[in-house]
């Protein structure tokens, strides 16, 4: 049997001052439902209205306004079409929330806060937080963000309070960062934002997270920092690292251990207390001047060559390779020798990758560790990591790539679905070249880059809005 939802269509409904209104779904039955088509639900203040046993309200083209009570811990909010807005004097808290829109730029707006009992749910669209605070209570989650459905808001912020006594490689309500410590957290907030902040300089991509524990000392953790290519606001992934403020203001460093372009995080462990974090393409000064540094490759051999000055408290120098720019193991070792005027120093990969990237690894005397830019080895046929930008793109995408030898390259776009939905040969020179695509036609969504040069293939992701 079905139980036939009210249907308010061009017109809106009012639940003002003494009217109570419940909706109950039955075993048996699918959720008892009203449908707000072009129209605004609003619940005034004495008002109220009881969403129980997954009972669900929908929206196509149509907003929520809650002044009074609704009460649905078990109950859905379902938003169909185009744009929606949740607005109102007091927080609605429903079971779930879920954003289900026609087109991908669909939004919700909040205009209000919200809680969730038990799932935020993207299959399409937006949510802008909109300077507002979404709570996710219990055992709520996120399910189903991806890059094009996903939380957005330069203001606001999405909410999670969990006991971590202690955590396991933890990611408290799918918010996006996994925290693992040997020490008992105690209760902890963790409240991400999509502010831009500027540290130290530096532009930081658009997702920041504040972890609050109530036991914030020793915690000796690990915290891995998840992002989407999205929010990465022009910076570059491949040297992403972790920053932290005690007090919004003053900001530290704090490094990497490992990122994974992939499956898009940074982590870093040996973390001793919690505060705020944000990633920047940017790292601290090193401990030396580099003049200049780069691989060769002679036979089945690599040279890494580098040239320093002003060398302060310098104990070596680790040489780091990465297939992949994420996953680095030390090659080898050099100790420090000039100290003040700096100097020259070589070292041979006698085990080199195909294709190979290479950072420099300082190591000062108090233990303190900070890498150089990355580059690639000489038996690579591209000198530099590929880069994209911006992403996401919208109009044009720059693609900026560097070979040791002249030649034809061919670079093609492939959507999700795996078709080819660009082509394009380029003549390139010597060194680095720069190539303009046109995206403006693409559907919004994920995409993968392939540029082939004299034999050797380099794949980027990329996102297009």
């Amino acid at each position: 049997m079905l139980m036939l939802p009210i249907i308010i269509s061009n017109q809106n409904m009012t639940y003002s001052k003494k009217i109570t209104h419940t909706f109950i779904a039955l075993a048996g039955f699918v959720p008892a439902s009203v449908f707000a088509q072009n129209a605004i639900l609003q619940v005034d203040a004495g008002g109220t209205l009881n969403l129980e046993n997954e009972a669900t309200i929908g929206f196509k083209n149509g907003n929520l306004v809650n002044n009074g009570s609704i009460n649905g811990a078990t109950g859905r909010l379902l938003f169909l079409q185009d744009s929606a807005y949740i607005a109102g004097t007091v927080s609605p808290v429903v079971g779930k929330l879920e954003l289900s829109f026609k087109n991908a730029g669909g939004v919700l707006m909040l205009q209000s806060n919200a809680g969730i009992n038990n799932q935020l749910s993207f299959v399409k669209g937006i949510l802008d937080l909109n300077g507002h605070k979404l709570e996710l209570l219990n055992e709520a989650t996120i399910s189903g963000e991806t890059e094009t459905s996903r939380i957005i808001g330069t203001t606001g912020s999405v909410t999670k309070t969990v006991n971590l006594t202690p955590p396991n490689t933890l990611n408290p309500g799918n918010i996006g960062v996994e925290i693992t410590s040997a020490a008992d957290l105690g209760s902890t907030m963790i409240a991400r934002d999509h502010e831009i902040l500027t540290i130290e300089g530096s532009k930081g991509i658009q997702r920041n997270y504040t972890i609050t524990p109530t036991n914030n000392t020793a915690v000796d953790a690990k915290l891995r920092f998840y992002y989407f290519d999205a929010e990465l606001n022009n910076t570059d992934e491949t040297k992403l690292q972790l920053w932290k403020t005690e007090d919004g203001l003053s900001w530290t460093n704090v490094g990497v251990d490992e990122r994974n372009t992939t499956l898009n995080y940074v982590e870093k462990s040996g973390i001793t207390s919690f505060s705020k974090w944000s990633l920047v393409d940017k790292g601290m000064p090193l401990p030396l001047t580099l003049l200049s540094y780069g691989a060769s490759c002679s036979g089945d051999k690599a040279t890494v060559s580098f040239r320093t000055s002003n060398e302060i408290n310098v104990q070596k120098i680790v040489i780091e390779r990465s297939a992949n720019t994420s996953n680095w193991t030390a090659a080898g070792e050099l100790a420090a020798r000039y100290a003040g005027n700096g100097g020259s120093y070589s070292f041979t990969d006698n085990n080199p990758l195909g294709a190979v990237f290479y950072r420099l690894t300082i190591i000062d005397k108090d233990g303190t560790k900070m890498s150089s830019p990355v580059f690639a080895g000489g038996c690579s046929e591209f000198a530099m990591p590929v880069l994209l930008t911006p992403v996401p793109a919208i109009t044009n995408l720059n693609l900026t790539y560097s070979v040791r030898k002249a030649g034809q390259s061919q670079v093609t776009i492939i959507a999700a679905n795996g078709a080819k939905v660009y082509q394009q040969a380029v003549s390139a020179g010597l060194g680095i070249n720069n190539v303009v695509i046109p995206v403006q036609r693409l559907t919004p969504g994920n995409y993968i880059l392939q540029l082939l040069h004299n034999g050797k293939l380099e794949v980027k992701k990329f996102v297009k809005q």
